[in-house]
């Protein structure tokens, strides 16, 4: 369904100026560009259904480019300024600036493959005790992917103590995180009533203010598992005998496979059936609902 005349009646409109700040990184740039022409046409009570339906794009699309998880493509970023020239000055431009320096990002990303538990939580524990972080790089996006038949007998079996040591660092250094204000984004499976009322509880339940959980209700069978810090990414699969993360690879220098991982994490994301906890706090409908299913 169309707004007819909606482009027409706010395509006059004064522009506002992006806020300006420190230099951005092209694709920064481009998406908060997106963002705020977006949020102008909300301010004029333009929906994100209205926006999809003029220039024939699923409004969930529209929500990613509003949410900051999408960087547009020429084409779409051709069509917002043609239809609100006023609120998008200037975006095909910068499309072209993002394009440019895409080519500069294509050399080799920095690399770093891991073989053990070991070496891939102490490679992640490093990255997240970093203490000077830039304001805009303090999210983490971790997809918890793990077998839970590992996790029951953890405490039957010893777990070699330098491995043991380097994994409470990681517990303590991401709940600090999360209760010093980072945005930080659970993606837990769920395959146990044991799991919910253990580490999956005990994330969703802590004082935070920027704290998004949700779940799959099952274990599922191997997939890339990211854990994304900042402009820094980690994927792994799953030790089959520890079930945690190892096999990992370290990215950084790359952004164009950065944005990747980060919209295969969207796309999990947005299948997750449990909405455990968004920013407003827990959801108990939704623990209670998931447990339903576990007994089940």
């Amino acid at each position: 369904m169309h707004s007819h005349g909606l482009a027409e009646r706010l395509g006059t409109r004064q522009s506002v100026d992006m806020p300006r700040g420190e230099p951005l990184h092209a694709a920064d740039a481009l998406v908060r560009a997106v963002q705020h022409g977006i949020e102008q046409l909300h301010s004029n009570g333009v929906t994100n259904e209205a926006i999809a339906g003029e220039i024939y794009v699923a409004v969930s699309t529209v929500g990613r480019w509003a949410r900051g998880r999408t960087v547009i493509n020429r084409e779409n970023a051709a069509l917002l300024a043609s239809k609100w020239p006023a609120q998008f000055p200037d975006l095909v431009e910068r499309v072209g600036e993002y394009e440019r320096q895409q080519k500069v990002d294509k050399s080799p990303p920095a690399l770093r493959v891991m073989d053990s538990v070991l070496d891939t939580y102490q490679e992640v524990v490093t990255v997240l005790e970093v203490e000077d972080v830039a304001p805009d790089k303090r999210i983490i996006r971790h997809c918890a992917f793990h077998g839970e038949r590992g996790r029951a007998r953890r405490d039957e079996e010893d777990l070699p103590a330098e491995l043991r040591a380097v994994l409470q660092r990681f517990d303590t250094a991401l709940t600090r995180r999360i209760h010093e204000g980072w945005h930080v984004q659970e993606l837990f499976s769920v395959g146990s009533v044991q799991r919910l009322d253990g580490r999956v509880r005990q994330v969703a339940l802590l004082e935070a203010p920027a704290l998004e959980v949700r779940a799959f209700p099952a274990s599922p069978v191997p997939l890339l598992a990211p854990f994304i810090i900042g402009d820094q990414a980690f994927v792994a699969t799953d030790n089959q005998r520890w079930h945690r993360a190892e096999a990992g690879l370290k990215i950084e220098g790359n952004s164009s496979l950065l944005n990747w991982l980060h919209r295969y994490l969207d796309t999990l994301w947005d299948l997750a059936p449990y909405r455990l906890r968004d920013q407003a706090g827990p959801n108990d409908d939704e623990f209670a609902r998931l447990r339903r299913d576990l007994d089940e």
